[in-house]
């Protein structure tokens, strides 16, 4: 598994990312989030929760030993983080949820065995 340290340094890097790029790439995330949601481009109310899952999203990816920050802009990277949201966001169908978190299960152990997403130890 990835270390702490490792861990503690790649958050640190994904949030200066996402601080500095925040227009650019998490718009995307913000709209494909939402519409999967079903909740319009320009609704608001909801944004803060749905930044805070995306980032827990990202964090999980890490703790899994996936690449998320250097993967940030894979269709695959996304669509896992969309559905780390639906399965944790709000209060919707309990089916649908269930069928989010699946599917982001089945997701994570896919991109955990390629070697393309895996985070690069460089201890060894």
């Amino acid at each position: 598994m990835v270390r702490q340290d490792q861990i503690t340094l790649l958050m640190d890097n994904i949030h200066q990312r996402f601080s500095e790029n925040k227009e650019d790439y998490m718009e995307e995330l913000f709209q494909l989030t939402k519409q999967s949601l079903s909740i319009i481009s320009t609704a608001t109310l909801k944004d803060d929760e749905i930044e805070m899952w995306i980032n827990a999203g990202i964090a999980d990816l890490i703790r899994c030993g996936i690449d998320a920050k250097k993967n940030i802009e894979n269709a695959l990277i996304k669509s896992t983080i969309v559905m780390f949201v639906k399965a944790n966001f709000g209060n919707t169908d309990i089916k649908d949820k269930e069928l989010a978190q699946k599917t982001y299960s089945l997701l994570c152990n896919n991109l955990s065995l390629s070697s393309e997403f895996k985070v690069v130890n460089n201890d060894s």
